[in-house]
C-alpha cells in the first residue's frame, strides 16, 4: 500500500509536537510521556503516594451510552469521571477507552450518531490534547470485533469528528497485541488516513515480541508509537513483581514509544475483575516496587504534567 505522509514536525508546545496537517501530539524525540489510568480513586492515590503528576490521565466510556465523562460512573472497574480528572489535573492530557463490544453494527446503522457527537462536543471542549482509543483492543478474541463492521464504526467516528472539525484529539489504532500467525492485526486496520497513533497493550513479559511488531509498524508507517495500557497482571511474588516492572521498563527503553500509559489499579478489589486474581499492581503498594518505580520515571526520558500543553 503506498503512503504519502507530510510528517515535517515543529515544535507545537514545550512539551507537544504537530506533524504538518494533524495535530499529533508528541513530545519531543526520545521522550516518554507517562500517563496514570485508570478510574479516578486509583489516579488520585498515586498522585499522593508518588508526589508526581502524570503528563496524562485515562478514562473509559462507551459508545453505547458516552458515561463517565461529565457525571461519575462505575461498572465495577472503579469511578471513571472525565470531568474531575480534567478539573482536578489541569495539567495533563487525556487518554480515553472508548468500548464498542457489541455495538459496532449500530454505529455503521447510524444508531449512535448521538453519541458520537456528545463525545465529539465533550472532547472539544477539554482544550486538551486527547488520545481517543475507538474500540480499544480490537484482536482481543474477548471483545470478538468482527473485522469489517469494526473498520467501518472506526472510520465512521473519525469521520464525524472530523465533519466536526474537533482538532484538539488523535485517533489511536490500539492491539492487544495477541499477536499469532492466525490473528493478524492488519485484519482490522481502518486505513492509513484514519489512524493517527499506533499502539499496543503490554501485561506480560510474553508480548515483548508482539509489542515490537507493532512498533516497528508504526515506525514503517512514521506513526507515533503508544504503550496504551500496562500492568503486571498475575504477578503474586515480589519477585515476579520485579521481573514484570524490569521487562516493562526494558521494551519502553528499546521501542521508544511517544505515550506510555500505566494501569496502578488494586485488581482484585474492583468487582469486574475480582474473579480473574490479577493482583495489586499499585506501585506504592510495595516499598521495593516503588523505589523502583520513582527511580526509574526520574530519568530524563520520561515526561510528567506540565504546565503549559
Amino acid at each position: 500500500m503506498q503512503r504519502i505522509l507530510f510528517f515535517t514536525l515543529f515544535l507545537f508546545t514545550s512539551t507537544f509536537v504537530q506533524a504538518q496537517g494533524a495535530y499529533q501530539f508528541l513530545p519531543p524525540p526520545g521522550k516518554t510521556l507517562l500517563f496514570i489510568g485508570q478510574d479516578k480513586q486509583t489516579i488520585d492515590d498515586y498522585v499522593k503516594a508518588t508526589g508526581v503528576i502524570p503528563a496524562g490521565v485515562m478514562v473509559y466510556t462507551s459508545i453505547q451510552d458516552v458515561s463517565g465523562l461529565s457525571e461519575a460512573f462505575d461498572n465495577g472497574a472503579g469511578v471513571h469521571h472525565g470531568a474531575y480528572l480534567m478539573e482536578q489535573y489541569p495539567n495533563s492530557a487525556l487518554q480515553i477507552g472508548l468500548y464498542m463490544v457489541d455495538a459496532t453494527d449500530r454505529v455503521n446503522q447510524g444508531l449512535h450518531e448521538q453519541n458520537i457527537d456528545i463525545l465529539a462536543e465533550w472532547i472539544r471542549a477539554q482544550a486538551r490534547p486527547v488520545y481517543l482509543r475507538i474500540g480499544y483492543e480490537f484482536d482481543n478474541p474477548d471483545n470478538h470485533y468482527e473485522p469489517g463492521s469494526y473498520i467501518r464504526a472506526y472510520q465512521r467516528i473519525v469521520n464525524r469528528f472530523r465533519e466536526l472539525e474537533v482538532d484538539n484529539v488523535v485517533f489511536v489504532w490500539h492491539s492487544g497485541a495477541y499477536i499469532t500467525e492466525e490473528s493478524d492485526p492488519m485484519a482490522w486496520f481502518p486505513g492509513d488516513e484514519y489512524v493517527d497513533w499506533i499502539a499496543a497493550s503490554f501485561f506480560a513479559p510474553v508480548q515483548y515480541e508482539s509489542v515490537g511488531r507493532l512498533a516497528s509498524m508504526a515506525r514503517l508507517w512514521k506513526k507515533p508509537f503508544m504503550i496504551a495500557e500496562a500492568s503486571p497482571m498475575g504477578t503474586v511474588s515480589l519477585e515476579a513483581k520485579k521481573d514484570w516492572y524490569d521487562k516493562f521498563f526494558r521494551t519502553i527503553a528499546d521501542y521508544e514509544p511517544s505515550v506510555a500509559c500505566y494501569i496502578n489499579s488494586h485488581w482484585d478489589a474492583q468487582k469486574m475483575f475480582k474473579a480473574e486474581r490479577f493482583g495489586d499492581a499499585r506501585v506504592q503498594k510495595f516499598v521495593p516496587i516503588k523505589e523502583l518505580w520513582l527511580k526509574e520515571i526520574s530519568q530524563e526520558r520520561y515526561v510528567h504534567a506540565q504546565k503549559d500543553l
